[in-house]
């Protein structure tokens, strides 16, 4: 796909951050990256999207407003990603690495970091303005992270 073609110009990450920050329609795409594989749980390209929106977010950090859905869809992704992540697993230290589930979890992290940093200004589908970072903690964000830090 386009992380392996190399696939680095503007437009792409643009109709990206559409598609995640504007449009109900990215649980959509991120599904249909998925593999067929049922050894894979996450894939490459996946984590490659994640990151497409973690850069884009933190470079536009005081401009882009995150719709509630897709705040929680990352979260959604998130819990899957930990489900499958193999926390013993040591391997490099930053971010994309070698482990697409990995990846997810990191990008997926960091989105959420970004989004709470946001002063909590969240836009829905009805243009109206709610917390954030009481819609994530009532869906236990905190709860998860916890357990996270317990496994590891």
């Amino acid at each position: 796909m386009f992380s392996t073609a190399g696939f680095g110009e503007e437009w792409f990450k643009w109709f990206i951050a559409e598609i995640g920050f504007k449009d109900s329609n990215f649980q959509v795409l991120f599904n249909k990256l998925k593999s067929d594989s049922e050894d894979t749980h996450f894939t490459a390209e996946q984590a490659f999207v994640l990151g497409v929106l973690s850069k884009s977010l933190n470079q536009q950090l005081d401009q882009v407003f995150m719709p509630n859905d897709f705040v929680l869809c990352v979260f959604g992704i998130l819990k899957a990603a930990i489900e499958v992540v193999d926390f013993f697993l040591r391997g490099k230290s930053g971010l994309p690495t070698d482990s697409p589930a990995i990846d997810v979890v990191g990008f997926s992290i960091t989105i959420l970091r970004d989004i709470c940093a946001q002063d909590g200004k969240v836009v829905t589908k009805f243009e109206v303005s709610t917390d954030v970072v009481d819609s994530l903690m009532s869906a236990g964000f905190l709860d998860l992270l916890l357990d996270m830090l317990r496994d590891l």
